[in-house]
């Protein structure tokens, strides 16, 4: 069964690339600046934040069972304001004309990115035990979640936004290592990390097996629910990690970040080939789908139409995506 997943799940691939490669074909022809190394560049640069939280979001949808985490951009959010509030002095953070060049202490970025990623799995743990302890659907369980985040964000910031982080911090953002953007370095190497995790180790063969059938798996003795509490702290913890690149990138935080980037991360990781039924997906694919979306909103930007019209678009993928999906598996079980 897994081997079936993985065939489908590479032409999956397959054929993303070759609708990047299409629509980027496409875009040469309309536009001279497309092609220009350093809007490729920035559409890669683009696609990692989305990218970093699509890697923990196709997790949470393998699982199966509903399994979805609408709580990610919130997370995104909070985490990002825990981290500004203990790299920032108290005094300082709620004064709206600071614009502020903080000093490079190493202690206070790595506590600072301690209680942001801490956030994160505090989060995802929470939204763990929703779903099994409390037997909460997962749409309500992270959608509760997604409100409580958010708006916890808004009070201990006051709903104001900080501008300024330490220059190292924000290099992880902005640098770059050689030319490819370093925030794309971080993006790949989480995903490598995962994909293997996923593809040879005992966490994969059981969250593939959860995913295609949970009663299943639970009756061959997999601990189902410790699962998936981990997989939505993984959740967290990415989304938190989204939080430090899109702060760092911008220089600055803000209460509302991440709104709508769960909708993203979701149809990323859906346009990448995992199946919302559970059971199939896979991280390579997931990152693809990042790029496409970034390729998608530049050429949008390019082009200078209304960018109001990008979530039509996305929507409309996902669609696409979820009906190819279903196509594929009447194709395989001869329905």
């Amino acid at each position: 069964m897994i081997n079936r997943f993985t065939s489908v799940l590479k032409a999956k691939e397959a054929g993303i690339i070759a609708w990047i490669l299409l629509v980027g074909l496409v875009s040469s022809i309309l536009s001279p600046n497309f092609l220009t190394p350093n809007n490729l560049v920035n559409i890669l640069a683009q696609s990692a934040v989305v990218g970093i939280m699509a890697i923990g979001m196709t997790m949470v949808i393998i699982t199966g069972g509903g399994g979805i985490d609408l709580s990610a951009g919130s997370i995104l959010g909070i985490s990002s304001v825990v981290m500004a509030m203990t790299i920032i002095p108290p005094e300082l953070f709620r004064d709206t004309a600071a614009m502020l060049v903080l000093p490079n202490d190493f202690w206070i970025i790595l506590k600072a990115l301690i209680f942001c990623l801490g956030t994160g799995a505090v989060c995802g743990f929470l939204n763990g035990c929703m779903i099994t302890w409390a037997k909460l659907p997962p749409f309500i369980a992270t959608l509760s979640l997604m409100a409580a985040a958010r708006g916890t964000a808004a009070y201990i910031s006051a709903g104001i936004p900080t501008y300024g982080m330490p220059t190292s911090l924000v290099y992880v953002g902005q640098g770059s290592i050689s030319f490819i953007p370093i925030p794309v370095l971080v993006m790949l190497a989480l995903g490598l990390i995962v994909h293997l995790a996923l593809t040879r180790s005992v966490f994969g063969i059981t969250l593939f097996a959860v995913g295609g059938n949970r009663e299943t798996a639970r009756f061959s003795g997999m601990n189902v629910n410790r699962l998936l509490i981990s997989v939505y702290v993984l959740s967290g913890v990415f989304a938190a990690i989204a939080g430090v690149i899109l702060s760092a990138r911008g220089n600055q935080v803000h209460p509302d970040a991440g709104t709508g980037y769960e909708l993203s991360a979701i149809g990323a990781s859906v346009i990448g080939g995992t199946s919302m039924m559970g059971g199939a997906g896979g991280i390579p694919g997931a990152i693809l789908g990042a790029i496409f979306m970034a390729e998608v909103q530049n050429v949008i930007n390019i082009l200078n139409i209304p960018v109001a019209y990008m979530k039509p678009v996305l929507g409309g993928l996902i669609v696409m995506a979820v009906l190819l999906d279903q196509w594929h598996k009447k194709r395989d079980t001869g329905e």
